[in-house]
């Protein structure tokens, strides 16, 4: 699969302080332009509960009352979040949902 970020996604558009306030509309609009085999990867602060996956949720929970059609195996996208990144046996404060396309 290859990485997507929003700003390829949205033609270069968008810089770094806008993307990070973009509502789940505007995502959802954004990630439509997602191929099939490409994804997008969102971090999430987990540094108090690193197995708390509740933001990760909301968020798709979110785009799914945007109208984005994501979720189980005939959505036409689909989602991975997983666990944090350990380096020298302490577990990264950041986790990454997946965001990705089956088909168009």
């Amino acid at each position: 699969m290859i990485r997507r970020n929003l700003e390829e996604l949205s033609g270069g558009a968008l810089d770094h302080v806008t993307k990070w306030n973009l509502q789940p509309g505007e995502i959802a609009k954004i990630l439509r332009k997602l191929q099939p085999g490409e994804y997008y990867e969102r971090p999430f602060d987990v540094r108090f509960n690193p197995k708390c996956t509740n933001g990760l949720t909301k968020y798709i929970d979110a785009l799914k009352n945007e109208g984005l059609d994501i979720g189980e195996e005939s959505s036409q996208f689909g989602y991975e979040m997983p666990s944090p990144a350990t380096t020298r046996g302490k577990v990264s404060g950041i986790r990454y949902l997946h965001i990705y396309r089956r088909y168009k």
